[in-house]
């Protein structure tokens, strides 16, 4: 599969903070698993990562391209905000930053993010 870009590795690095999470980790607290959709194009990846951002509650896709997306999701309480970024590559592997832009802690939430994602992405076809 291929590796990020410079470029891409900046946006998806974590800070020096658990509330962060990241596919360009491989081991640590930041480190998640990329998406993997071999098999499909990028314009179909891209339609359904775009599909799951749009229905979910408080996020606003504020960035967008044809390999990367990027979107806000905003808590409902305080209305902090997390970052998402998604870097489509040619093989179907995506790499994914989660963080919270302020604060220490996170209780999970952007692992969770990533996950809920990553399920949605597998359990069903047009997310």
């Amino acid at each position: 599969m291929g590796q990020p870009s410079a470029k891409e590795q900046a946006l998806l690095s974590c800070p020096d903070k658990p509330n962060c999470v990241s596919s360009l980790f491989t081991t640590g607290q930041h480190a998640i698993n990329p998406l993997n959709l071999q098999g499909q194009s990028t314009v179909a990846i891209r339609t359904r990562l775009l599909n799951w951002l749009h229905k979910q509650p408080g996020a606003t896709v504020v960035e967008e391209d044809k390999t990367v997306l990027k979107a806000e999701f905003r808590s409902r309480v305080f209305g902090f905000i997390d970052d998402l970024i998604l870097i489509i590559e040619p093989d179907g592997r995506v790499d994914v930053s989660s963080a919270s832009r302020t604060g220490y802690y996170d209780f999970g939430v952007n692992r969770k993010r990533v996950e809920a994602l990553r399920a949605s992405l597998h359990t069903t076809t047009d997310q």
